[in-house]
C-alpha cells in the first residue's frame, strides 16, 4: 500500500546535441527509483498523438507512431526496473530537432519532463563570387542550426551587407546568401557559423575595375615595344 501511494517524478536533462545522421539517446528517469516495467511510457513531439515511441502493457507499440521515426526508434529497458530508460533515434534527421517530451503514468500518477534535441550540421565552405566590378556574394549551404553569415575586411572592420536571405532546403538544412559592396579594402573574409560555435570561411582577395585595367594597359606596353 505504501509503494503505491509514493509520488514520482520523470525527470530528463535540459539538452542534448548530436550530429546530423548519427544516432542519440535522450534519457527518462524517475525519482525516487522504482519499477517502471508496468507503467504507461509515451514519448511525444509534440504534445500529441501520434507518438514518437510508445511502451505499453509491457510492450513496444507502433501502431500509432509518428511516420517519420518508423523503424528508427527503440526504448532502452535494461534498468526500467530502476526507473531509467533511454530513447534511442537512429540516423538523425534535421527535422528531428526540437523538444521531446516523456510522459510516464502509473495507475495512480503521472509526470512528464522536456528534453531539447539539437541536430548540428556543418556546411559547407563558404563560396565568394563577383557580381559586377564593385559587387560580390558569398553563400553556403547544408548548416543547422540556422547559420549567420559575417563580412570582414583585412583588418577585421565588420562589412554590413545590402541584402541577406537565408532559407531551408528540401532536406530541411539551411541556406544562406549575402551581398556587399567592395569595400576600400585589400582583401575580404566571409564566415558562416552556426549557434553552436561551428563555422567556416573563405577570404577574397580585391582587385578593383580600376586595377586590372592598369595591368592591361602595362601588358599592352610590354606587347608593343
Amino acid at each position: 500500500y505504501l509503494y503505491l501511494t509514493v509520488r514520482f517524478q520523470v525527470s530528463s536533462t535540459p539538452s542534448v546535441s548530436v550530429a546530423l545522421g548519427s544516432d542519440v539517446l535522450l534519457p527518462c528517469t524517475l525519482t525516487p527509483e522504482m519499477n517502471a516495467e508496468k507503467m504507461e511510457i509515451r514519448w511525444l513531439k509534440p504534445m500529441y498523438q501520434p507518438y514518437v515511441h510508445l511502451y505499453i502493457n509491457g510492450k513496444d507499440d507502433y501502431t500509432a507512431q509518428m511516420p517519420q521515426f518508423a523503424n528508427r526508434t527503440e526504448l532502452l529497458k535494461e534498468n526500467i526496473t530502476r526507473g531509467i530508460f533511454l530513447l534511442m533515434i537512429r540516423n538523425v534527421t534535421a527535422e528531428d530537432s526540437g523538444n521531446y517530451y516523456c510522459y510516464v503514468e502509473s495507475s495512480d500518477h503521472h509526470d512528464i519532463a522536456t528534453v531539447q534535441l539539437l541536430v548540428n550540421a556543418v556546411g559547407t565552405v563558404p563560396v565568394i563570387s563577383a557580381i559586377t566590378d564593385d559587387t560580390v556574394y558569398c553563400e553556403s549551404h547544408g548548416w543547422h542550426p540556422k547559420p549567420y553569415l559575417l563580412w570582414t575586411d583585412n583588418e577585421g572592420n565588420n562589412i554590413i551587407p545590402s541584402m541577406e536571405n537565408v532559407f531551408r532546403e528540401e532536406n530541411n538544412l539551411y541556406h544562406i546568401i549575402s551581398i556587399i559592396s567592395l569595400p576600400n579594402a585589400s582583401y575580404i573574409t566571409c564566415t558562416v557559423s552556426n549557434s553552436l560555435n561551428q563555422s567556416k570561411k573563405s577570404s577574397w582577395q580585391i582587385t578593383g575595375a580600376v586595377h586590372r585595367f592598369i595591368i592591361i594597359i602595362k601588358s599592352l606596353v610590354v606587347v608593343t615595344s
